[in-house]
């Protein structure tokens, strides 16, 4: 099996943060994208840290191969034709 790409996000003070850190560190690769936003056992709540996250999402999803569909708009605003 070749390296999955995978997303780890967690709050600075989340109740689990420790945990979420050793499981990024198993999947460790290229691919393993990690980021760490204010708060705690939740989704980021600022409009800047959910994109960040959205953003991690979809390059995670290029790396797997993903392609971008026709007729959408990519995370840069370029509408894919």
């Amino acid at each position: 099996m070749g390296q999955v790409p995978t997303v780890h996000a967690w709050g600075r003070s989340d109740h689990v943060r420790q945990g979420s850190k050793e499981l990024a560190d198993v999947c460790d690769g290229a691919d393993t994208l990690v980021m760490d936003f204010e708060g705690g056992h939740h989704l980021p709540l600022t409009d800047g840290e959910a994109d960040e996250l959205c953003g991690l999402i979809v390059d995670a999803w290029h790396a797997g191969g993903g392609k971008d569909q026709k007729g959408l708009v990519n995370r840069l605003g370029v509408r894919v034709e």
